[in-house]
Formats: structure tokens, C-alpha cells, sequence
């Protein structure tokens, strides 16, 4: 859950209204999802409960929210072009191929202001740009920066040297991620690149070495700063206009003047934009009987149309005798993709605790379903026999899935993940435990461990493209670890669940030939049975032998 602190004073200013804290706090708690953890003096601790929200990840978001709830309506945000041009190298096409850029005139940064920069900044690039990997952002002092041409450069680790941000010497590229601390917390993001990404103005002075570390010159803001400059990079287009429109917005909230910057790519970017910042709300449709059938109220259509707009959404028609609201979501609201999550808000609007509570007509009779009953009787059969129970994610990595397993296959991908060891969901477990083996290398064998659990196969014919399997996975591993010990594993645990199998010769690159088989019930393979292979083995730096079967628990 994000923290922010803010001064109460700060907020109070920006919001424009009188209000009590104990008002304050009951309305950040009741709308916002938020709370008032820690006061100290001026300063309030927020937590924010919501991490969909990123607009409300400073205190300017804070106060854009409570005048919308409170009556007093949002801002309109102008923008107006500057004549700035920045053009994009090729060469950073699968480096860090995305940039956003806008900039903000008339600013008068105080003290309250730099700390909510700086906070906002660390906020969004930390959390919604994934540590700087997805998406990071620098603000500069617009007037230290030459000329209406600026370029996005990709430059050889050495060829360029730039003073970065609160040093005194001049670095090569190369040199920053060793010398400077942030050089060093993210020289990851840019390891085994032949070019880093750089961000120079007219003369050609470095602005910024992204996602790294600004220039000490223009790179930095201070009191006397009274133009800023901003710029997002990163690997997803939408992350970095999103990243980019959250924060002028912010600083527009103070009366600052938006100006765009163009941008021009010299590939063909997938994003289709060329022109930053750009708010552009959301058109989207709900229904009123809809609305109440969610949330058991009869709302009349004034009613709904005030509670959007006390959530800050533009109504644009609204027709009850077709049973539709036309609607406008706001460029900033994100989290909003379903006509579900516009009726939380209208319930959020409404006020939860205003919702009378009615007891329900029905008289029902709880019980555990069948198959969950099968799924405890294996448990406690795989127990019984001294295997040990074990719980892993659902996420792996395609390393792990295929590559170490000797085999290949097709399995769920992460768009935009995280990490690369938690990229894509498993579509067998029995790879989990072989690296859950080599994570315990150094326990007492013989080893004899199960999981029962989920695994996501692609499935073209359902509607999400996937579907979801239960399988069992069993595995032995010590110094005399061989297919008859599985295979009488396996046979005691159907004989009690009064199963009849067969097993079929198979051919399976993740286990030995000729001791593999395939594991049959009614004439259909369930599953599979073997020694692991030697090469597998060694990819999981294992040194014992290593038995398994696994099967779908579904078809029993």
C-alpha cells in the first residue's frame, strides 16, 4: 500500500475549502480508500489502501479528489503546443524505444512543492514504472535547456562524458553506473546494452542519462526554478503517457501552464502519438437498472448522474427510457475498465454505510464440494505414505518451465512482467519442484515431496483464452531413486481412490528413455511417469537421481 506524506496545510490550500481534520480524515477513509496513519506537527502520513489509483499518489491528486466530492468540481487542464521537438534514435527501438515529454511554465516552487515533486516522482517511478524498468521519469529547469530541437539519443557507453546530478566531476556513461549511487541501484536495467540512452538539447549537452540519473546543471530544481521541463521514458507506451499526464497534471494543479512537446520517432512506433501530454478521456456506456441490480438500491437517473459526478466522471447523455448513461472517464482514472468498477464508485459516492442492510430471504446449507473432498483424500493419502506437502506460485519462468526441463511448449505469457522469473504461468508443476529441489539441496535426503495445485494451459475455444487444470506432481529424490519406487507410489495411491491405471511406453525429453511411461485411465493418458533425465538434472545443478509422475487429478 503507497504512503505519502503531505502538509495539512499544503492540502488544505490546494483543496480551497474549510474543513475540519476530523472531516478530513473520515472522507480520505470513506471515498479514498485512504488513511491518516501518523500526525506529526503539520505533517500527515496517508495511506493509501487503492494501489490502482496513482492520481492520488501525491497530495495534489488528494486535493483534486476531495473539490470534486465536496462540490467544488475539477480543473480543466489546457494545453497549448510549444515548438519543441524531440527526436528519437532508431537505435532505441529495443533498448527503451518510448518517450513522453511535456512542460510546465509560471511555477512558483516552494518548499511544499519540491518535497511533492520529488515524492511524487519517486512514487510513480518506483511503484507504477516497476523500479525504473517499465517506465521512469526526470524534471528538469526548462530554462537551462538550448534550443527547440532535442534528441533521444542512443550513445556508446564510453563516448560521452556529463556531470550527473549532485557530483562535481565529469563521468563517461559507463562510469555513472559504478560511481554514482544511482548508477550503481540500477545499472541492471541497462546491462549487456552496446548503447545507453541518453537526452541531449540543441547544443548537445546531456539533460539526462535515462533511466539512471539527471545532468547536475539542467537536471536540477531549486527554488529559483520557475519553468520545468518534464520527460518519461520507458519500454510501454501507455505507462509512459499515463506516467507523464498524472505528473503535469499534478503541477498544473498549482497554476502552472501546460505546453506539449512533439515527439518523433524514426521507426515506426506502436503507440500511433507524437504529440505529449495528452488528456483524453474515456467514452463508456453503463446502464441505470444495471446499477441498481449491482447494488440492490433503486437510484433514480438524477441520483446516479449527481453520484458520477461527485466521482468526477462527464455525463454526456442520459436516457432512461433506453436504459443508458453516456458517460465520460476521466484521462487520469486508470483503474476504471469495467462498468463494474464505475459502479463502486457510484457506491462510494452513495456512502456504504448509507446502504440499509437487509437480511436475506434464503435458507442455505453449507458443504464442501466434491471435488475439493477428492482433493483433501489425496493429501492425506500422499501424507500417509511420508510425503511432505508443498505450496509454490503459479508464475514461473519460461527458464524454468522448458529450457531447463529439456523440452519446449506453449504457456500463458506476462505481457509486462515484473520480472523475468515470475513471467509466465506454469502449465505443469513438476518443473517447480525440480527448482524447488535445487533450492534444497542441502536438506537431509531421501527428498519426497507433492503438490496439488493449478496449472493455466492456452485454450483458443474459451473466452479468456485459457483454462485452468488441477494436477498432482510427485517427486523422490536420493541416491537410489528409481521408476519402481514412483510406480509403486503411484499404484498404492489409485488402488485407494479405486482407480485402475495401465502404462504406456512414452518418449518425453524430460526423462530417460525406455524408463518413461505414459499413465492411463479409461483408455485416456492423464499423465506421465519416468526417471528424470540426466541433462535436466544437471541444469538444476542436481546430483542425486530424481523420480516423478504427475497427472490430472481432473480426470480421476
Amino acid at each position: 500500500m503507497p504512503k505519502i506524506e503531505v502538509s495539512k496545510k499544503d492540502l488544505m490550500n490546494l483543496t480551497g475549502i474549510k474543513i475540519s481534520f476530523a472531516k478530513l480524515k473520515d472522507i480520505l477513509l470513506e471515498y479514498l480508500k485512504a488513511d491518516v496513519e501518523d500526525v506529526k506537527g503539520d505533517i500527515l502520513t496517508i495511506k493509501l489502501e487503492d494501489t490502482n489509483r496513482p492520481d492520488l499518489w501525491c497530495v495534489e491528486g488528494i486535493a483534486r479528489a476531495l473539490r470534486v466530492l465536496l462540490g467544488k468540481g475539477s480543473k480543466h487542464y489546457n494545453v497549448k503546443p510549444s515548438g519543441i521537438t524531440i527526436e528519437v534514435d532508431k537505435k532505441l527501438k529495443n533498448i527503451r524505444p518510448y518517450i513522453a515529454c511535456g512542460i510546465i511554465k509560471n511555477v512558483k516552487i516552494t518548499d511544499d512543492i519540491l518535497k511533492s515533486i520529488i515524492q511524487y516522482q519517486e512514487k510513480l517511478g518506483g511503484t507504477y514504472g516497476r523500479k525504473r524498468a517499465k517506465a521512469a521519469l526526470g524534471v528538469y529547469d526548462f530554462d537551462k535547456i538550448k534550443g527547440k530541437r532535442l534528441h533521444y539519443k542512443a550513445a556508446k557507453p564510453n563516448s560521452i562524458k556529463f556531470t550527473p546530478l549532485d557530483f562535481n566531476e565529469e563521468l563517461p556513461l559507463n562510469e555513472v553506473l559504478k560511481k554514482h549511487p544511482k548508477g550503481i541501484e540500477y545499472a541492471h536495467l541497462l546491462k549487456d546494452k552496446k548503447y545507453y540512452p541518453v537526452i541531449l538539447d540543441s547544443d548537445g549537452k546531456v539533460l539526462s542519462m535515462p533511466p539512471i540519473i539527471n545532468s547536475n546543471e539542467a537536471g536540477k530544481v531549486t527554488l529559483d526554478t520557475k519553468n520545468l521541463f518534464v520527460e518519461v521514458t520507458g519500454t510501454d507506451f501507455q505507462t509512459v503517457m499515463n506516467m507523464l499526464n498524472l505528473f503535469v497534471m499534478a503541477i498544473a494543479e498549482r497554476g502552472g501552464k501546460l505546453y506539449s512537446v512533439r515527439i518523433k520517432y524514426n521507426y515506426p512506433a506502436e503507440c500511433g502519438f507524437e504529440v505529449s501530454p495528452k488528456f483524453l478521456p474515456t467514452p463508456f456506456n453503463i446502464k441505470p437498472s444495471h446499477v441498481n441490480k449491482m447494488l440492490g438500491l433503486g437510484l433514480t437517473l438524477t441520483e446516479i448522474k449527481k453520484l458520477l459526478r461527485k466521482m468526477d466522471y462527464k455525463i454526456l447523455r442520459a436516457d432512461s427510457v433506453n436504459d443508458i448513461i453516456s458517460l465520460e472517464i476521466p484521462f487520469y482514472r486508470k483503474d476504471v475498465m469495467h462498468a463494474v468498477d464505475i459502479i463502486e464508485d457510484i457506491a462510494i459516492a452513495y456512502g456504504y454505510n448509507n446502504i440499509a442492510p437487509i437480511e436475506p430471504r434464503i435458507s442455505t446449507k453449507g458443504k464442501l464440494l466434491p471435488e475439493t473432498n477428492k482433493h483433501d483424500l489425496i493429501r492425506e493419502l500422499m501424507i500417509g505414505m511420508g510425503f511432505q506437502e508443498v505450496f509454490s506460485f503459479t508464475l514461473t519462468s519460461k527458464d524454468v518451465l522448458f529450457d531447463k526441463m529439456n523440452t519446449k511448449g506453449k504457456c500463458i505469457e506476462i505481457m509486462n512482467p515484473m520480472s523475468r522469473n515470475y513471467s509466465v504461468l506454469r502449465n505443469s508443476i513438476l518443473p517447480i519442484l525440480m527448482n524447488f529441489l535445487k533450492k534444497n539441496k542441502t536438506v537431509e535426503f531421501p527428498q519426497k515431496i507433492f503438490e496439488l495445485g493449478p496449472i493455466i494451459l492456452p485454450d483458443e475455444k474459451s473466452y479468456n483464452k485459457a483454462k485452468q487444470l488441477t494436477n498432482l506432481c510427485v517427486v523422490i529424490a536420493h541416491s537410489k531413486a528409481n521408476f519402481t519406487e514412483i510406480k509403486s507410489v503411484l499404484e498404492t495411491l489409485m488402488k485407494n481412490l479405486g482407480k485402475e491405471i495401465k502404462l504406456k511406453h512414452a518418449k518425453h525429453k524430460s526423462f530417460i528413455y525406455g524408463r518413461c511411461g505414459e499413465i492411463i485411465l479409461n483408455g485416456k493418458a492423464i499423465g506421465i511417469i519416468g526417471e528424470i533425465h540426466p541433462k535436466v538434472l544437471e541444469n538444476f545443478d542436481l546430483e542425486n537421481p530424481v523420480v516423478a509422475f504427475e497427472i490430472n487429478v481432473d480426470e480421476l
